[in-house]
């Protein structure tokens, strides 16, 4: 992975062994986002997904690790979250922009993310 930082904006470059096909299901179905979103030590329920232009993604974040509940625990924070992103652009196939609130984060004020996803075709994968 290669990453590059301009002003507050990150770029992360990287190739996966699979098809543009994959690639664009496992991120625009319920099924998709299931298999991999989240952190290691969570799992995730979609709740519901509209997936275009002003339509959201809305799904619970679960913690699965015990050493994570207990601190959560600790910190008065709930095992389970719900989030949600707003999807600002869809080109199939090619890119998903989208936003997202940061409500989760201790003694920080709530934010908000862009992101622009792309995907490329190679000659290993996407």
């Amino acid at each position: 992975m290669s990453v590059e930082t301009i002003g507050r904006q990150r770029r992360l470059v990287r190739t996966y062994p699979t098809s543009l096909e994959r690639a664009w299901e496992l991120w625009t179905t319920a099924e998709g986002i299931a298999q991999w979103w989240g952190p290691e030590g969570f799992h995730v329920e979609v709740d519901r997904m509209e997936l275009r232009p002003g339509g959201e993604l809305a799904y619970w974040m679960v913690c699965d690790d015990p050493q994570i509940r207990a601190y959560l625990a600790s910190e008065g924070m709930p095992e389970r979250h719900l989030a949600t992103i707003r999807y600002t652009e869809i080109v199939p196939l090619r890119r998903l922009a989208y936003t997202n609130v940061v409500d989760f984060v201790a003694e920080t004020e709530t934010y908000e993310v862009g992101t622009v996803m792309e995907l490329e075709p190679t000659p290993d994968g996407v």
